[in-house]
């Protein structure tokens, strides 16, 4: 298997207030859909209340997923960079508790995706919406995926397609894979935050293990 998982660390966050998280929503980030937005803002966030012991680094914290959306810093930007991965980076003040982080933030838009998920090998729910005619993928616990059906090797994408069609398949879950060698220069420069899964592991409640 030449792909794996990328994630965020195990603390998840937050938008600290409502004028915050409309800011994001605003700026229409869907996975796979080219967008043309600039923060004028500074994006505050905060540790999720209902986990205990949640502490939030403002130096060693390269990755955030806040309310679904993917944040990552400069020094990650940079290997993205390097490696061609296909994607908009949405440039973000970012503070915890009012203290700003120790590197610039980008809010990474991926632009690759795929259909790969192997559905007869894989474990999840499957639920038609009647609204968009649409058949909702959730609650991976046993995740699976095609590997021929990749786009063109790419060094990330992620897992699902845009715009869907009546009757196609919507996974809700936010998955991103990174090709084997990204996954090595990621853990080769030590950025700390970072957590690589093997595509086996995945469960979709492991963040909360």
């Amino acid at each position: 298997m030449k792909y794996k998982i990328l994630a965020d660390s195990k603390s998840l966050y937050e938008f600290a207030d409502q004028k915050t998280s409309q800011a994001v929503m605003d700026a229409l980030i869907i996975n796979g859909k080219e967008t043309t937005y600039n923060f004028n803002k500074i994006l505050y966030i905060q540790n999720q209340k209902n986990i205990e012991g949640n502490i939030i680094s403002t130096i060693e914290t390269p990755v955030l997923t806040v309310g679904g959306k993917l944040f990552i810093s400069q020094s990650l930007k940079n290997i993205f960079e390097k490696y061609d991965v296909i994607g908009e980076y949405f440039e973000a003040q970012v503070k915890a508790n009012g203290t700003a982080f120790n590197e610039d933030y980008f809010l990474f838009n991926p632009l690759t995706g795929s259909n790969c998920l192997d559905y007869k090998n894989s474990t999840y729910n499957k639920i038609y919406d009647d609204w968009s005619k649409i058949f909702n993928i959730s609650k991976i616990t046993h995740l699976k995926i095609e590997e021929h059906k990749t786009p063109n090797n790419a060094p990330l994408f992620f897992l699902g397609q845009f715009p869907y069609k009546e009757n196609d398949n919507r996974i809700l879950e936010k998955i991103i894979f990174i090709r084997e060698d990204l996954a090595k220069e990621i853990k080769d420069a030590k950025i700390l935050g970072v957590n690589i899964f093997e595509i086996e592991n995945y469960s979709y409640n492991w963040k909360w293990l």
